[in-house]
């Protein structure tokens, strides 16, 4: 199958992993995961309709009251990444209400494959077309009244969370199913869609002014750097040297796609909390105070190249790094917009450099692209 690149413009965002609990959060962090039996499809009666796949979820009843007096369910909605164990806010929030604890993994997302596996779920448009958010709000709806049912909790009042996309289901599960949850709590959601296409840069003006309010310097720097990498790429032996400067895991064949990746690190750590935001720039700064002269390309290394999965030695800055979130977050981007706010240009100050042809959104060549790689 073919593995697409997201549309430009379009972000994908996942979460980063959350650190294991300390000593005293384990009771805050113990949850119980299962499969949930859920119906593949539910809006349609064909015989396939009623096939049905394991849906993850996890249950943490260490602070639950019961059903008895109504004590409230927290449901955390999981977007477009595998489910954890959830964020500590819930679970702060969920102790001081003595509620139960759910979190409900996406269909097609983490471990939750329809169709057998992930192959097959992947596998076409004919296969992805199960994906959608009208049907993972659906399963939610199935979901918690079951568990309802189960635990004699009828009565119990839900709220739904969520953040990023699935800040945007916990809005839209209020509002369709209201008789199950009686509020929705949400952040770093984008609900208003700008009517003007070529006017919607609010997300890297905000990744602008994370870096900014934390660090003039370092907004300067970064602003700056785009320059430097351009006059480099513009050397003889040019793009060889940056390769080695960034230590990529292939010979760098394209400027654009180094700094895409860039600004995907930025925006990141501005997503993501301070201590990512204060690793970027107390690096950045480091470099200046030594007056290198560049103080964004030298050592980029430090800056780009993440560590292994088991903590090893750092080993190179993948460009062409796919996550198996890619495909199917591709898909809906192509078929429902869930695009974590595009990133393109108005008049808004960032510190980024735009060449010509990004100025605007290229929406005949997305369009190509959903049809070459979906044929939706």
């Amino acid at each position: 199958m073919n593995q697409p690149q997201l549309p430009l413009g379009f972000v994908y965002r996942e979460p980063p992993p959350s650190p294991p609990p300390t000593e005293s959060e384990k009771n805050l962090l113990d949850y119980k995961f299962s499969n949930f039996d859920q119906r593949l499809d539910h809006f349609s009666f064909t015989q396939e309709s009623y096939t049905t796949f394991p849906q993850r979820y996890a249950v943490n009843s260490n602070f639950w009251r019961g059903a008895k007096d109504n004590y409230p369910i927290f449901v955390e909605l999981a977007g477009e990444w595998e489910m954890g164990i959830g964020t500590r806010l819930l679970a702060q929030h969920g102790v001081e209400a003595k509620a139960l604890l759910v979190i409900i993994e996406h269909h097609y997302y983490g471990k939750s494959m329809p169709l057998g596996s992930r192959e097959g779920a992947m596998n076409n448009a004919t296969t992805l077309g199960y994906l959608s958010a009208s049907q993972a709000l659906a399963d939610a709806a199935t979901l918690i009244t079951e568990l309802k049912r189960n635990l004699s909790a009828e009565n119990c009042p839900v709220i739904v969370f969520g953040g990023l996309y699935a800040g945007e289901l916990a809005i839209w599960f209020r509002l369709k199913y209201p008789h199950i949850a009686m509020a929705a709590w949400w952040s770093s959601t984008p609900i208003f869609r700008s009517p003007d296409l070529n006017k919607v840069d609010e997300y890297d003006a905000i990744v602008s002014r994370g870096f900014r309010e934390y660090s003039e310097s370092c907004y300067q720097t970064i602003k700056a750097s785009w320059d430097l990498i351009d006059k480099m790429a513009a050397k003889p032996g040019g793009p060889a040297e940056l390769s080695i400067r960034f230590k990529t895991c292939e010979p760098l064949t394209s400027v654009a796609e180094l700094k895409a990746k860039m600004k995907n690190k930025y925006s990141d750590a501005a997503q993501y909390g301070s201590s990512a935001l204060n690793t970027f720039c107390d690096i950045l700064q480091a470099y200046e105070r030594e007056t290198l002269p560049d103080p964004c390309i030298s050592n980029a290394w430090d800056l780009f190249c993440d560590p292994n999965p088991d903590g090893s030695e750092k080993v190179c800055f993948n460009l062409n790094e796919v996550s198996p979130m890619d495909r199917p977050f591709s898909f809906q981007v192509c078929t429902e917009g869930q695009d974590q706010a595009a990133d393109h240009r108005s008049s808004n100050e960032t510190m980024y450099k735009y060449d010509d042809k990004e100025k605007k959104w290229d929406v005949p060549g997305h369009l190509i692209s959903c049809v070459d790689t979906f044929n939706v």
